[in-house]
C-alpha cells in the first residue's frame, strides 16, 4: 500500500506500508520511505500508528541488526520485536515473488520488503540479500535482533 503525506515544512514523502492487514492488527507499523534513504536496506518500524519518528526503530533487511545510518534509533520493546517478527513472517495477501523459473509464490512480509526496496533503490538488483537455490529471497530471521 503507497501512501502520500505533504508536511508543510518538507516535500512530499512516499512509502509503502508493509503487510497493511496485518499492520492494522498490530501496534506497530513497517514502512518502507521513498525517497533518498541511503545505501543501507532498512525498513521503518513505528512503535505506533502516530509515525513518531522519535518512536521507531530502524531494521536492516541484508542482516538481522539495527541500522546505524539513522540516528536516535530505538530498540524495539519485547512485545513489539514479537510483532515485528510475526509480520515480517507472514504471508502479505496479494504479494508474489518469483522464482528463477518465473513461478509465482505468495510472499512474506520480509520477502515484500526486500523486494519493494529492491525495485525501489536498487534497480531490481536482489545481491544485497540472500537467496535460495532457486532464487527465492531466503527469511531473515529476526529473533537474535
Amino acid at each position: 500500500m503507497v501512501r502520500r503525506i505533504y508536511n508543510e515544512n518538507q516535500s512530499l514523502k512516499e512509502m509503502v506500508i508493509i503487510n497493511p492487514k496485518l499492520c492494522n492488527q498490530l501496534t506497530i507499523q513497517v514502512e518502507i520511505e521513498q525517497r533518498d534513504e541511503g545505501p543501507i536496506p532498512h525498513v521503518h518500524v513505528y512503535h505506533d500508528k502516530t509515525r513518531n519518528p522519535e518512536e521507531c526503530s530502524y531494521i536492516r533487511l541484508d542482516k538481522c541488526a539495527y541500522s546505524e545510518h539513522h540516528k536516535d534509533n530505538k530498540p524495539l520493546p519485547k512485545k513489539l520485536k514479537k510483532q515485528f517478527i510475526e509480520l515480517m513472517d507472514n504471508i502479505c495477501r496479494g504479494q508474489v515473488i518469483y522464482d528463477n523459473n518465473d513461478n509465482p509464490h505468495p510472499a512474506t512480509g520480509y520477502q515484500t520488503a526486500v523486494r519493494i526496496w529492491s525495485e525501489t533503490f536498487e534497480n531490481d538488483d536482489l545481491s544485497k540479500f540472500e537467496l535460495d537455490e532457486t532464487g527465492l529471497i531466503k527469511q531473515m530471521d529476526y529473533s537474535n535482533l
